[in-house]
């Protein structure tokens, strides 16, 4: 793992934690709540949760070509960058369709523990990440499309931030 990444894992890490000791003061019970038809805390959880699994899996494929992936390049920086921007924006976003989250009741300590797997399985990657491929493209988002591994924790980030901020509002109406 390399100093920039090793930094973005701990941050999102650091980011998950801190949202469950958040959540340990309130009601689990009202976390399927869905104030004025918006995501309830569950869903927001679980978006994050299919999210992540998502891009750990996409990557894990990936990995098995790399020497054959694109190199980050310009292009992709710049619509990193707008993705970005477009994230801080006070705009709702549709989720893409494999991450939006079904309407259904959650448990919230499997949604929690789920979330453990899936992150450890991200450090493990992490850790067994060649730096060789460190400019390599093994990630695509359905808007901003390829990028490096440095850019994909910290859509990681931004995006989980974000569904943070969805998750603290929501609390606040149930």
């Amino acid at each position: 793992m390399n100093k920039k990444t090793t930094e973005l894992f701990f941050k999102i890490e650091g980011n998950r934690k801190e949202l469950f000791k958040y959540l340990s003061e309130y009601d689990v019970d009202k976390f399927n709540e869905m104030p004025n038809g918006k995501w309830s805390v569950n869903q927001n959880i679980q978006h994050l949760l299919l999210s992540e699994k998502g891009t750990v899996s996409y990557m894990n494929k990936k990995i098995l070509a790399a020497d054959a992936l694109d190199s980050t390049s310009l292009k992709n920086k710049w619509s990193w960058f707008m993705l970005k921007t477009a994230f801080h924006a006070p705009f709702k976003y549709k989720a893409p369709g494999i991450v939006n989250p079904i309407k259904e009741v959650f448990v919230y300590e499997n949604l929690m523990r789920d979330w453990e797997v899936t992150r450890h399985k991200l450090q493990e990657f992490i850790n067994a990440y060649p730096d060789k491929y460190k400019n390599k493209n093994i990630f695509k988002h359905p808007m901003a499309g390829r990028a490096n591994l440095t850019m994909a924790l910290d859509f990681l980030d931004f995006h989980s931030a974000r569904h943070i901020g969805q998750i603290k509002r929501t609390i606040k109406n149930i």
